[in-house]
């Protein structure tokens, strides 16, 4: 994998991990909901990414 590629992997991991900070910081009575969401909306990216990383 080339540097570019895994610091765009970085980059989405390092937003979606704000977005769920985010929801635990200001919103953690809507936690139950908002995390399972963004894991809908943004898991088929996030298992991509992990395949890529994972692949030789």
């Amino acid at each position: 994998m080339d540097t570019t590629a895994a610091e765009q992997i970085a980059r989405r991991a390092h937003a979606f991990i704000a977005r769920v900070s985010a929801v635990l910081t200001d919103e953690p009575e809507f936690a139950d909901t908002k995390i399972p969401a963004l894991f809908a909306e943004h898991g088929a990216e996030l298992n991509a990414d992990a395949a890529a990383l994972t692949q030789d």
